[in-house]
């Protein structure tokens, strides 16, 4: 019987209408508390197998190749990169200062620009490429630095 004919017959006989809605309240209550019943849980394996270690999954597709093998080759052990990479200038200041590389080409007092920055004094670490130490005292931008 479909659905639309349970449908029509409970237009025409309202009794009937109470009848099926006990049987199909019944069905859910029945239903809902057989489903709520938790199952005891079952493992897919053998109880002697738990805790044992797994055998190795070993792909076998390589083992008929044949012919000469191919080496790999030989890359290079230190890849080569510029001291400036991060645009700061190591050779000034402390290990952690970023100085900048460049100081902007409108400045006309490095010195000046770098102080104003939070950049002074700097003690020269390497060379001083951008001749901010120009009384050769190991310290940048200092009393006595001219900083052109």
């Amino acid at each position: 019987m479909s659905m639309r004919n349970v449908l029509v017959r409970m237009r025409r006989v309202p009794g009937h209408t109470v009848a099926i809605f006990a049987i199909v309240a019944g069905g859910i209550i029945v239903g809902g508390a057989t489903a709520a019943a938790h199952p005891e849980p079952s493992l897919l394996v053998p109880k002697s197998a738990v805790g044992t270690k797994p055998t190795p999954h070993i792909l076998d597709f390589a083992q008929d190749l044949r012919g000469e093998r191919l080496k790999l080759p030989a890359g290079p052990r230190r890849v080569p990169v510029p001291w400036n990479v991060d645009g700061c200038d190591h050779d000034y200041g402390t290990v952690n200062q970023c100085v900048p590389w460049t100081v902007p080409a409108s400045v006309g007092q490095r010195c000046q620009w770098l102080a104003a920055h939070g950049f002074s004094p700097l003690k020269v670490r390497g060379r001083d490429r951008q001749n901010l130490d120009s009384n050769h005292d190991g310290m940048a931008c200092d009393k006595g630095d001219v900083g052109e």
